[in-house]
């Protein structure tokens, strides 16, 4: 790796199932995406809501997600969901 650069692990998660909890599962199901950086003690994980942006409504659940697309709802300093879309590299 290049200074600077982070590997990272991932993967795509249902919304909380008790009594399971997080169960992975594909892409274009998924209502969570979960990111770890470094390892052991060093890990540091992030979940990121996974969902939709349509008329001004931000919401998560099956399907939100294509094999082109995957739009990752974040909050702001303001605490509003805001809507961030991943592309597929053409």
């Amino acid at each position: 790796m290049e200074t600077g650069e982070q590997s990272a692990s991932y993967y795509f998660a249902s919304g909380d199932l008790p009594p399971h909890g997080h169960v992975q599962v594909r892409y274009d199901t998924a209502m969570e995406f979960f990111l770890t950086t470094g390892e052991g003690e060093e890990a540091n994980t992030v979940m990121i809501d996974v969902g939709k942006y349509e008329d001004g409504h931000a919401y998560t659940g099956t399907n939100c997600t294509t094999e082109d697309r995957i739009t990752f709802l974040l909050r702001d300093e303001s605490h509003s969901v805001v809507p961030v879309d991943f592309l597929k590299a053409k």
